[in-house]
């Protein structure tokens, strides 16, 4: 217990053991194992559109209107911010190793970005807004929720569409199964689906 308005996200990094939680009183909030809490992230944000957590532990972020926002959760330090004046950043993920920040913004483009330097590596554009982004366990797969009701899978090492699986309107988070088997889409009519993978061909 804690925040005071709705949840809207949540993100478990093993590594680091710790739960982020993301609401619609402008918070992230850091809670430990055993439930008890850790930290609040406030900083320069509003509503939290989206919110991803690196399995390493070192990085949170919060996408939050016009910014994202990436935080240490051991310190709650704030590291860094992208801004883009014009738009609303969307969805956010982070690669499995931690090295890299996926962003969407403004059904416009997917940018990846360096942990390191947080310099754009890559930049692709889209063609409707993104809901949600989820990486797979080896960072090669990265499915995308868009607000039309697709779902797409791409191979982030060529930037291949894999798979293009419609149907599920409106969806709110995604998850692999750890075989990469299947993929598992909720969405906010309050139903949940799962999508068989097996036939899909990775280069």
């Amino acid at each position: 217990r804690g925040h005071l308005l709705g949840v809207v996200r949540l993100s478990y990094s093993p590594f680091g053991q710790f739960l982020a939680s993301a609401s619609d009183d402008a918070t992230v909030r850091i809670w430990d194992e055993g439930g008890q809490p850790l930290h609040t992230l406030r900083g320069p944000i509003t509503r939290v559109v989206d919110m991803a957590a690196s399995l390493n532990g070192q990085f949170v972020a919060a996408a939050s209107n016009q910014n994202v926002h990436i935080w240490n959760p051991q310190t709650a330090d704030l590291l860094h911010t992208i801004n883009q004046p014009d738009g609303w950043y969307t969805a956010a993920d982070f690669s499995p190793n931690g090295q890299v920040l996926v962003t969407a913004y403004d059904g416009r483009r997917l940018e990846s970005w360096d942990t390191t330097t947080w310099n754009r590596k890559d930049l692709i554009p889209v063609n409707a807004q993104v809901q949600s982004l989820e990486y797979n366990a080896t960072g090669r797969l990265l499915a995308i929720a868009y607000q039309d009701g697709r779902i797409q899978i791409r191979d982030t090492y060529y930037r291949l569409l894999l798979a293009d699986l419609v149907g599920h309107p409106d969806v709110t988070g995604l998850s692999f199964s750890p075989d990469d088997g299947q993929l598992v889409s909720s969405s906010a009519d309050g139903s949940i689906r799962i999508w068989d993978l097996s036939g899909m061909k990775i280069p």
